[in-house]
């Protein structure tokens, strides 16, 4: 990936708390990467029903959400932090990530509508 306009972090006084966009390799734009203080990332997403997963808009943002973590170094993504207000995030390690040198790879899992539970407290 290339990173187009050099990207940088603005200050949490920024009234939207979001990173320039950057371009990928085939000249899609990146979606800027939103952090905390930006309010929307506190608010529970709008479920995903299915007719939303079979959209060509639905599957063209799947393949962006991937690319949009590797291009801001993570190795986990929730679509809000992209401006993409829906329950759908990823994770995966391919290869080697500087910030988690250690990690071992694990491969690209797509999220949809995922549901938080607690452990059992034997556990």
């Amino acid at each position: 990936f290339s990173k187009g306009p050099k990207s940088e972090r603005r200050s949490s006084a920024d009234a939207n708390n979001i990173m320039d966009a950057a371009t990928d390799q085939a000249g899609a734009k990146i979606p800027p990467l939103r952090y905390l203080g930006d309010e929307r990332l506190m608010q529970p997403q709008p479920p995903v029903t299915r007719e939303q997963i079979q959209s060509k808009e639905f599957q063209d943002k799947l393949v962006m959400l991937p690319k949009a973590m590797k291009e801001y170094g993570g190795i986990g993504i929730a679509a809000p932090q992209i401006g993409w207000w829906t329950r759908v995030f990823c994770f995966g390690i391919e290869g080697t990530n500087p910030r988690y040198p250690d990690a071992e790879g694990l491969p690209l899992t797509m999220w949809i509508n995922p549901k938080l539970t607690s452990a059992p407290s034997s556990t």
